[in-house]
């Protein structure tokens, strides 16, 4: 087998000297220009670049929203026209009062107007009379506009009277204009500026007479949107309105601030004046006022903008006093989705802002740009290194390539000769080249060749001796060729006579032997192994009568290296290499049965041969994760043997095995491919089984196992025997529950509610009666538990006066901290059911004063309300003690002994209660009066000083009048006899403000505060509340 021949010896040339030289190379390149490259991305230069174009457009939008500042500011704040158009207007109205004529517009204001157009920097300004602005008619009005702003013609021949009487044009030497109107008549005409500035001036405050800017966007003519400076005109003795000034700045001055041009040099930016109009979480939405630049203003409709907000990826914290964390992204319907503008916005701040509602109070620059152009000289930057370093990558590939052919010829022609040697049987002395490092190899492969060549023929020695029992198969798929080592015989004994250690054959032989070979195996476990891309197969087969277990590992080698004789001297590494099937056949016979013998011992139980509690529960788990759907229908089933400890302690452990493993073989008959029988515990028994629709089916079957159990009797002796009895109960899948131990549960309680119930009976789970009494069967240590360690914590709830907001007092209120009992309605159920009220008792009063103690000073001088069961009372001795732990921190008589229960009291427990509170000169308190057992009667048996009314009356007592009938009648009963009356549960102010108004003396509820584990005060805005209502109901009370 290991005769050295060309056959078998393979070279892994999977990489010739040229190619890894030149990876290695390029590698050192590589890593040279990837330092380059991050040492540009951690400089973060293309960041800097597009931070300073953002820098360059944010200090142009700057500077613009600060020059258009200036420029508004400036003309209102030139008080010299305004002031003289005034006074002018003052007159003119005084003389319209003193002669009850019409307004008259005389050279005085005509003349001051005009002087304010020509010498001020504006489009035009107007002035409108009317004292009565909420009457529609006739407004004396004057409206001049100066037609070329860039230009002051002598002739005023660039001023025209839009607005007014034709003898004012005359007077003034101005021409009409072409629209030009006598007066405004709002009757008729809607919709004016002077309409507007009226509207909106006449809101105005009078004493401060200021006047405001804003623009209306229904008033805009052919020319364009103007803004405006109203200044409202009051009577000055009166301060009556009577009129208003208009400034009016068209949108060519707007133009001439706003240059758009400087912003992109592609033309594509804009100026954008806005008002902001509606805010939301994420959008924003202007009016826009003025556009400027063509680019973006075809996208604008209606004069509309909505934006949101995109973090400002430039901000930068040097500039944090003046930079915005947050740029302005602008939606547009009909834009390009490509196109991504961008707004840097700066308010207009003008220093007049005495501005109403009606006005414009939220002006906005915003200077827009492509996000594209911030980034282009960054990318540009990019690309240009990206092409630099592919040219430098291509030539030094070259020059690389070129050095390693020359180093690597030597080793080429190295390889070629030991083919060549290898070729001839054996490694014969290879020719040395005269290369230091060459020869030295030379040297070391002739050296190791004879040492593996020696090593080869002792491990074939080995393994012929040692009789391994391993099989190994290659079978090559291109040449259909099967090599086939080791013998089967060596596993299953007289397998194949005279079986040869080492076979060749065609794949069609091989495929018939293997399919002979497995057709009577059976696979016990398969495994596929995804990190080795192996198949392992576990197999049983039967020869000659006994059973043998063989692993089989198979796995497809796709880089397998063909032998030397398929080689050629121009072979490449990509045409070395072929796809074979190797296949290890092992004897597995010794471990496998080891391992059935240890899983049977794992899953079973010893004495039934039943599953054991492990595997029971892993098999249900398992069919209940299969049913993804909960489309499958079955019956969790639980026995427990009834008269096993009297069999062992009467008859002998024994004889005791021996009764289980009666039971066990008849309900073991339930067992079925979808239907599982364990043995869980000493006593108990456990089947999960599937049925198809009818329960009956469970049901019959069920029966039939208590029938056949009830029939069967073991012989102790020849006249003793025990009748073998079982109680069972049954829970359904999925109706009752849908998972392993919420089943368990249901069943082990169906059970022990039958067993409590009869003996020997079958019991179906109930949830009612799992509801009303699961708890009194499962938590009774856990009760013991909760006395023991007093997992308990008092929350507290104020009890706020009723007359002032303050608190009165505070209730404590147990809260569990056990995991098991959460509800304080199952800790009396369980204490009652349980004989431990008295122990609650206890608990309550010890948990209560020590909480007190602790928080003394917060506590100050308030009342504390303690439960206190009515049926029990602590023993005298017992509460004398505990009243000397805590006599140091509280004021006893602050304490007040609130009784409750839910049924009738115990006469006894309720004199010695009042006893004990009569000597700490404590108090005593009624819960929940109108409810239950808490009636009239109570009241002469306890004699209380304060009664709770329950909240079953206290709920919405606002809006039912029978509510409000009864608790009027209980408020006069107990005003009577000088008990103060507390109302809980009040939750909502409309509640509380009836209550007041009938008179209650305190209230507690969640509308004030919820119980809470500190100590806290009430809301001020509630004790607020308390106090308003109590004023506007006149300071008492109805009783």
């Amino acid at each position: 087998m290991f005769k050295m021949d060309k056959n078998d010896i393979k070279f892994k040339n999977r990489h010739s000297i040229t190619s890894i030289m030149i990876l290695s190379f390029l590698a050192v390149l590589l890593i040279q220009l990837l330092v380059l490259f991050f040492n540009f991305i951690l400089l973060r230069t293309d960041y800097k670049l597009e931070q300073n174009t953002y820098r360059y457009i944010f200090e142009k939008v700057e500077s613009r929203s600060r020059e258009l500042e200036r420029h508004l500011t400036d003309l209102w704040a030139n008080t010299e026209y305004m002031n003289q158009m005034t006074d002018f207007s003052q007159i003119v109205y005084d003389e319209h009062v003193n002669s009850g004529k019409d307004f008259v517009i005389d050279k005085d204001i005509s003349g001051s107007l005009l002087d304010m157009v020509e010498l001020m920097e504006i489009s035009g300004a107007f002035i409108v009379f009317d004292d009565n602005p909420d009457v529609l008619g006739i407004k004396k009005t004057i409206h001049l506009e100066d037609t070329n702003i860039q230009t002051k013609f002598a002739d005023k021949s660039d001023i025209i009277l839009k607005v007014g009487e034709e003898k004012i044009a005359g007077d003034l030497g101005v021409y009409l204009k072409n629209d030009w109107r006598p007066f405004i008549d709002t009757r008729t005409m809607s919709k004016t500026i002077y309409e507007k500035a009226i509207k909106v001036a006449k809101t105005s405050n009078p004493r401060e007479n200021k006047g405001f800017w804003f623009s209306p966007a229904d008033v805009a003519d052919s020319k364009g949107r103007s803004i405006y400076f109203i200044q409202p005109l009051f009577d000055k003795h009166t301060g009556i309105f009577y009129g208003a000034i208009g400034i009016e700045i068209g949108e060519d001055l707007i133009n001439d601030i706003l240059r758009y041009t400087e912003l992109s040099e592609s033309g594509k930016g804009a100026y954008i004046l806005a008002n902001e109009k509606y805010v939301s979480v994420t959008n924003t939405n202007y009016d826009v006022i003025s556009i400027q630049g063509p680019y973006v203003k075809r996208f604008v409709k209606d004069n509309e903008l909505f934006t949101h907000k995109i973090k400002n990826k430039y901000y930068n914290e040097t500039y944090k006093t003046q930079d915005n964390k947050y740029l302005t992204a602008l939606d547009f319907k009909d834009a390009d989705k490509s196109m991504n503008l961008i707004a840097i916005q700066m308010p207009i701040r003008l220093s007049t802002k005495d501005q109403s509602r009606d006005t414009d109070a939220n002006w906005y620059l915003m200077g827009v740009i492509d996000k594209d152009e911030l980034e282009i000289y960054s990318k540009e930057l990019i690309k240009s290194i990206a092409e630099t370093l592919l040219l430098s990558l291509v030539i030094d590939g070259f020059i690389i390539y070129f050095v390693s052919y020359l180093i690597g010829y030597p080793l080429r022609k190295l390889s070629n000769d030991i083919k060549e040697s290898y070729t001839k049987g054996s490694l014969r002395k290879i020719k040395h080249m005269n290369i230091y490092e060459i020869d030295n190899i030379i040297d070391t492969i002739e050296v190791l060749s004879q040492r593996l060549l020696s090593s080869s023929k002792k491990f074939q020695g080995i393994l012929d001796s040692a009789s391994i029992p391993i099989i190994a198969v290659e079978q090559d798929e291109a040449s259909g060729v099967v090599y086939k080592m080791g013998e089967l015989s060596s596993i299953f004994p007289g397998y194949i006579n005279n079986e040869k250690f080492e076979v060749r054959m065609s794949a069609e032989e091989y495929d018939k032997a293997s399919r002979y070979f497995y057709s009577d195996t059976i696979i016990i476990d398969s495994i596929y192994d995804i990190e080795k891309d192996t198949q392992i197969d576990i197999r049983k087969k039967i020869w000659n009568g006994e059973s043998y277990y063989i692993r089989v590992i198979t796995r497809q080698v796709k880089n397998y290296w063909k032998s030397y004789e398929d080689m050629s001297d121009d072979s490449n590494e990509a045409s070395d290499k072929k796809t074979v099937t190797l296949q290890v056949i092992m004897d597995y016979t010794k471990e496998m049965t080891e391992k059935i013998k240890i899983q049977k011992e794992r899953d079973f139980d010893i004495l039934t041969d039943l599953l054991n509690r492990l595997s029971f529960k892993e098999r249900v788990e398992d069919y209940i994760e299969k049913d993804i759907r909960k489309t499958k229908k079955a019956a969790m089933v639980m026995w427990d043997l009834d008269n096993l400890k009297y069999v062992n302690d009467t008859y002998g452990h024994d004889f005791g095995d021996s009764y289980i493993k009666c039971a066990g073989n008849i309900i073991g008959m339930l067992q079925g491919k979808d239907s599982f029988v364990a043995r869980v515990s000493g006593d108990e028994f456990f089947a999960f089984i599937q049925y198809e629709a009818d329960k009956n089916e469970i049901r019959r079957k069920i029966e039939n196992i208590k029938i056949k159990l009830d029939n069967t009797n073991l012989k102790v002796s020849d006249d003793i025997s025990v009748r073998v009895r079982a109680t069972s109960g049954i829970a359904w899948y999925p109706d009752d529950a849908c998972v392993y131990d919420d089943l368990h549960r249901l069943v082990d309680f169906a059970m022990y509610t039958a067993k409590n119930s009869q003996k020997g009976s079958i019991g179906e789970f109930s949830k009612e009666i799992y509801d009303r009494n699961y708890i009194l069967i499962s938590g009774r240590e856990d009760l013991n538990k909760f006395i023991d360690e007093k997992q308990v914590k008092f929350a507290f709830q104020p009890i706020v006066s009723a007359t002032d907001g303050e608190i009165f007092a505070y209730e404590a209120l147990m809260r569990s901290m056990s995991d098991k009992i959460k509800s304080v309605g199952d800790i009396m159920r369980l204490a009652k059911s349980q004989s431990k009220l008295l122990d609650i008792e206890n608990l309550t009063f010890e948990g209560v004063f020590e909480t007190v103690s602790k928080n003394a000073e917060k506590f100050k001088d308030k009342h504390i309300f303690i439960n206190s069961i009515a049926s029990t009372s602590i023993p005298e001795q017992r509460f004398y003690k505990l009243l000397d732990n805590y006599r140091n921190t509280i004021d006893y008589s602050k304490i007040v002994v609130e009784i409750i229960e839910s049924e009738e009291v115990d006469l006894n427990s309720l004199s010695i209660k009042q006893k004990l509170a009569g000597e700490i000169k404590a108090q005593i308190a009624i819960d929940d009066f109108g409810s239950g057992y808490a009636t009239e009667s109570w009241l002469l048996q306890v004699n209380p000083n304060f009664v709770k009314i329950d909240m079953s009356l206290i709920r919405d007592i606002d809006k039912d009048t029978e509510r409000q009938s009864i608790v009027e009648n209980i408020l006069k009963y107990t005003k009577e006899r000088k008990i103060k009356v507390i109302c809980e549960g009040v939750e909502t102010h409309q509640e509380m403000k009836q209550l007041i108004n009938m008179g209650a003396d305190f209230i507690q509820g969640f509308y004030l505060a919820k119980p809470d584990f500190e100590i806290k005060d009430i809301n001020e805005e509630k004790k607020r509340e308390i106090q308003v209502l109590n004023v506007l109901n006149g300071g008492g009370h109805s009783f």
